[in-house]
């Protein structure tokens, strides 16, 4: 039972609950090389709306990318848009497996853990732009539409974006969900 637990998608978790410091490595048999990602658990957030929690890497972005490894058309020429990317792994990965462009979008705060991260992986860096986006607000929404350049995005992702947040957070979340999709984009 424990074995089969620790195994999500062909990716072996227990490789990386020992790096909660320092740097993460994503592998996979579909990728010519593998991705690397820092995360700074004990940095302090510059940002009074930031929690911190962007600071981690959480277990289900690199469950999402197991699966991406599995389903890439999900992501595959399309353009992406991650809300609360934290440290931006999960919109590294769309890029790593074919997004066309991929936004990785926080508050303030965590841009330069995304920007960190985005460099330590120049095979796909050209294709991931880290971006400011709060919730809910009209002008960050416009703005991150207009540089992107399109009207909305074919897929937005939010992985592990919410934690202990209040009721007018989560209202806010779907307003910029809805904001930046179409009629067939997909939430993954």
């Amino acid at each position: 039972k424990c074995a089969m637990a620790a195994h999500v998608h062909g990716l072996d978790v227990r490789s990386w609950r020992g790096h909660m410091d320092g740097v993460v490595t994503f592998a996979h048999a579909s990728l010519a090389a593998p991705l690397h990602f820092e995360q700074r658990p004990e940095s302090i957030p510059t940002d009074g709306d930031a929690d911190g929690t962007f600071r981690r890497i959480w277990p289900a972005s690199l469950s999402f990318g197991a699966h991406l490894a599995s389903c890439p058309d999900l992501v595959r020429g399309k353009s992406v848009v991650e809300l609360g990317a934290g440290s931006g792994v999960a919109g590294i990965l769309c890029a790593a497996f074919g997004a066309e462009q991929a936004w990785l979008t926080d508050l303030p705060a965590a841009l330069p853990l995304i920007e960190s991260n985005v460099a330590r992986n120049e095979r796909v860096a050209t294709r991931c732009t880290a971006w400011p986006c709060r919730w809910g607000e009209d002008a960050d929404i416009a703005a991150l539409l207009e540089q992107a350049g399109v009207p909305a995005f074919d897929v937005i992702v939010a992985s592990e974006l919410v934690y202990k947040q209040r009721p007018s957070t989560f209202a806010a979340l779907v307003d910029t969900m809805l904001a930046l999709g179409h009629e067939t984009s997909r939430v993954l």
